[in-house]
């Protein structure tokens, strides 16, 4: 039998599918960087192709849908669960006035 290198998953990517936690944190075994940062990396390397495909969308609406999907795409992708708190605070005041 081959031996299969496996990289344990920290708690701070429980909330990643398995096969995505297991691909971060093989890279950042690679690469150098805590699992944290190397989502962080991946978060600002993913920004540009989608700046690129951003100006490409037709209405103004749909720029805005499509920058407050990703936008929460990555809150979840770098902070996991706590995000969601950390968007329902920051809207709080944007609510009140």
């Amino acid at each position: 039998m081959a031996q299969v290198d496996t990289i344990a998953i920290s708690a701070d990517m429980a909330h990643l599918p398995l096969n995505v936690a297991q691909a971060v944190g093989q890279l950042s075994k690679s690469v150098g960087p805590p699992p944290d940062q190397m989502r962080f990396i991946l978060c600002i390397l993913g920004t540009f192709p989608l700046a690129y495909l951003h100006k490409f969308l037709p209405n103004a609406t749909l720029k805005h849908a499509y920058s407050l999907f990703w936008g929460l795409f990555y809150v979840w992708f770098v902070t996991g669960v706590p995000g969601k708190q950390t968007i329902c605070a920051s809207a709080a005041p944007d609510l009140v006035f």
